[in-house]
């Protein structure tokens, strides 16, 4: 959620609405991005996402992390459209 916020509020508003159809739809566009937050051990690729974006200026994790791996962030900037 700290990577795309603004979609995330939408699949909760709309479920809180009781709008489900556009719930599950908001849902079901997040999971390409979901599923790449998860390649690796969180928060990498959080930070890799967020530093791809401009978002922070680094994208350095604490030992015993590694920064992500090239392919996490080609994944990344594929599902963010960076």
């Amino acid at each position: 959620a700290n990577v795309i916020p603004d979609e995330f509020i939408a699949v909760t508003s709309n479920a809180l609405a009781g709008n489900m159809k556009a719930a599950l739809k908001a849902q079901t566009d997040l999971l390409p991005i979901a599923r790449a937050l998860f390649l690796e051990s969180n928060p990498v690729p959080a930070k890799a996402a967020l530093a791809l974006m401009g978002k922070i200026p680094s994208d350095i994790v604490r030992q015993p992390l590694s920064r992500a791996s090239e392919e996490t962030k080609k994944e990344l900037r594929r599902v963010l459209g960076l």
